[in-house]
C-alpha cells in the first residue's frame, strides 16, 4: 500500500491512494510558472548623411532585443573653422521593429569648411512594455 500512495503522489501532486480493486486517480496537471525573462535590450543601427545648407541625416534602427526600447539618436557633422553641428532625436522602438529617423540641421559654415563625413551615436535611455521570451530579430 504505501508504495502506491507513493506513485500516486509523484504523478499527480496529491496524497490520495486507490483502495484495493478500485481504478487509480486521474492525474491532475500542475502550471509551471517560470519567473519572466530579464531585459535585453539590444539593435543594430546605420546610416547616411548629406550635405549642403542643410546637414541632413538618416539613420535606421532595428530592435533586436527583448524588450521595447527608448533610444537616443545623435548626429554630429564636422566643421572646418566651425563648431561641428549636431542634431539629436529621441524614438520609442518596439520589439522586432525598424525605424528610419531623419535628422536635419542647417550648417553654419560654408562649402569647403564642411568636413565629409558624419558621426553617429544611438544610446538606450530605458525600455519598455513587457519582455519578450526571447530576442526576436524577425523582419517586420
Amino acid at each position: 500500500m504505501a508504495v502506491a500512495v507513493a506513485g500516486v503522489l509523484a504523478g499527480s501532486g496529491c496524497g490520495a491512494g486507490a483502495a484495493a480493486g478500485s481504478p487509480a486517480p486521474t492525474s491532475i496537471s500542475i502550471p509551471v510558472h517560470r519567473p519572466p525573462a530579464a531585459a535585453s535590450p539590444g539593435g543594430t543601427y546605420q546610416g547616411t548623411c548629406h550635405y549642403g545648407k542643410v546637414l541632413s541625416a538618416t539613420v535606421i534602427l532595428r530592435n533586436t532585443g527583448n524588450v521595447g526600447q527608448k533610444v537616443q539618436v545623435r548626429v554630429t557633422w564636422p566643421q572646418a573653422q566651425h563648431a561641428p553641428a549636431s542634431a539629436v532625436q529621441n524614438v520609442r522602438l518596439p520589439v522586432g521593429r525598424t525605424a528610419a529617423v531623419h535628422l536635419r540641421t542647417p550648417a553654419t559654415g560654408l562649402a569647403p569648411g564642411i568636413v565629409s563625413g558624419c558621426i553617429y551615436r544611438v544610446i538606450v535611455l530605458g525600455t519598455f512594455g513587457r519582455v519578450q521570451a526571447t530576442a526576436t530579430g524577425s523582419h517586420q
